[in-house]
């Protein structure tokens, strides 16, 4: 799932939907809420989306997002390349 921080989710002043219950990868469950939203990335774009807001700063793309998409990660260029 894809996750967006708080402060922007109240930026853009987005309507919240619901509390979604989700483990993170220690399994350790929180609550989170959750937004529907369209998101672009190069020339495409992914409409009706939902995401859930957190506390922290940084924003996580999904596979929600990611099997949707070919991405190459080249470690030693520290190249990032969405096709």
């Amino acid at each position: 799932m894809t996750l967006i921080p708080m402060k922007q989710a109240l930026k853009l002043q987005l309507d919240p939907t619901e509390k979604i219950y989700l483990a993170d990868y220690d399994m350790r469950f929180r609550i989170h809420q959750g937004f529907f939203v369209h998101i672009t990335i190069g020339d495409q774009v992914f409409s009706g989306i939902e995401v859930v807001a957190s506390k922290s700063n940084a924003a996580l793309l999904g596979l929600d997002i990611l099997n949707q998409l070919k991405v190459t990660l080249d470690g030693p260029k520290k190249q990032l390349l969405i096709h």
